[in-house]
Parts: C-alpha cells; sequence; structure tokens
C-alpha cells in the first residue's frame, strides 16, 4: 500500500520500495482502495525486508512500530523516519467487508497525508556539509 501510494504520488522524486517482516498476499480490498485513491498501474504485491533490491538507500520509512528496529539493517540507510499507523486487520480481523474496506480507506489516507507531507519534512532536515 505505502509504496503504491509513494510512487504514484512522489514518482518524479523518489523510487520507493515496500517491505514487510513477512511475505503474505495482499487482500483484495488493499488493492481496491489504493486504486480507488492513487492511479497507478502497479500491481501490488508482498515482499519481505530480503526481497529489496539490494541498492543504498537514502531514506528508510518504517509504519510499523514491530520493524523500526530493522531499519538499521538496510544498506545505506543514513536517514530513518518512522511513523506509527495502527496495521487495521487487527482492528477488523472478524469485520464485514465494508468495515474492513473502510478500515483500509482511513489507513490509505493517512499514509497518503504523510507521503504528501515528506518532501516539505525532508526539505526542512538540516543539510550536513563537509
Amino acid at each position: 500500500m505505502a509504496e503504491a501510494i509513494a510512487s504514484a504520488l512522489l514518482a518524479d522524486i523518489v523510487v520507493a520500495y515496500s517491505a514487510g517482516v513477512e511475505r503474505g498476499e495482499i487482500d483484495p480490498l488493499v488493492a481496491g482502495v489504493v486504486h480507488e485513491l492513487v492511479t497507478t498501474s502497479t500491481s501490488l504485491f508482498a515482499q519481505r525486508l530480503e526481497d529489496l533490491p539490494k541498492v543504498a538507500y537514502d531514506v528508510v520509512v518504517t509504519l510499523d512500530d514491530s520493524v523500526r528496529h530493522l531499519a538499521g539493517t538496510i544498506a545505506g540507510s543514513p536517514l530513518t523516519i518512522h511513523h506509527h499507523f495502527t496495521d487495521p486487520r487487527d482492528l477488523v480481523r472478524s469485520g464485514t467487508d465494508d468495515e474492513r474496506r473502510r478500515a483500509f480507506m482511513m489507513l490509505a489516507l493517512n499514509i497518503k497525508d504523510m507521503v504528501t507531507d515528506l518532501p516539505r519534512y525532508l526539505a526542512a532536515l538540516p543539510v550536513e556539509s563537509n
């Protein structure tokens, strides 16, 4: 979800990747919410941290407290930003499809707001000079 949103909104300034600790299946409701929120031709897929391309990353943004400590293990990540989001699956495990879709949409809207603010946040950081 986060990768698709960041890729759609910031395509001219970032290359976004998203991964978790475990590989799972993308919930069709999540895919529907993402495609409703942002125009993207990107297919959604789940990957683990080990599956990320082996490149030097400039910024790592973590969205879940359970993976925050892993940010330092990603190559070339001098800047780490953590923004906590509650996993909607924890909130609506037994909810109806409509309840689950609303929870996923709320998460997607919150991620969209965070992604939209990210360039301003990064531009405001002090620049180190050598």
